[in-house]
């Protein structure tokens, strides 16, 4: 953790690579490097949080990038924390907080109840790519949903949103509205 005694009004934060922060006053305190640093907290009490673990695999990231796959928007700040709170405080599983917003009243508002593999599917392309699948990338997803899950292959539609959150594209298009960090407070 790196702790700054002013506001973050007072700074901006700008990344300089994969693990390695710039943290610049709009005043005269200069200019603070900073690297492999989950958190940034600034105010006199450390009131305002800036998470800092963005990449792939870091929490604070996974967290953002699933709500927007899961509701193709951006997520709002309190959602996002209430998110890495429950992983990193409350112990949950990036395979629990999935299956949290796939039984959502925002998830059932928004694609309806009792969709079938294909429109689920679908509405993940729709989300992350953009597009429209392929018939062919639909029985890929319907084949793994049908198997056990001892079989090589299996998943839910849990693993297949955060596969879609957690996926190269989904890591390129959402880089940039989260590469200097996410708001948590």
């Amino acid at each position: 953790y790196y702790y700054v005694k002013k506001p973050k009004s007072s700074f901006s934060v700008q990344r300089i690579d994969n693990n390695t922060y710039e943290i610049k006053s709009g005043l005269a305190d200069g200019i603070d490097v900073v690297k492999n640093i989950e958190r940034v907290f600034f105010g006199y009490d450390s009131e305002q949080v800036l998470a800092l673990d963005v990449g792939s695999g870091q929490v604070a990231g996974q967290a953002y990038r699933l709500y927007q796959a899961a509701f193709a928007r951006i997520p709002e700040q309190n959602g996002v924390a209430y998110h890495v709170n429950d992983i990193e405080v409350n112990g949950k599983s990036l395979y629990q907080v999935s299956k949290n917003f796939l039984a959502s009243p925002e998830f059932s508002y928004k694609y309806g109840v009792n969709l079938s593999d294909e429109v689920f599917i679908n509405a993940l392309y729709k989300n992350v790519l953009g597009r429209t699948a392929q018939d062919f990338e639909v029985e890929f997803y319907e084949e793994n949903f049908s198997k056990d899950i001892t079989e090589v292959g299996w998943m839910d539609r849990a693993v297949a949103l955060i596969g879609f959150a957690e996926s190269p594209e989904n890591l390129t298009l959402v880089g940039n509205q989260i590469e200097n960090g996410i708001w948590l407070s």
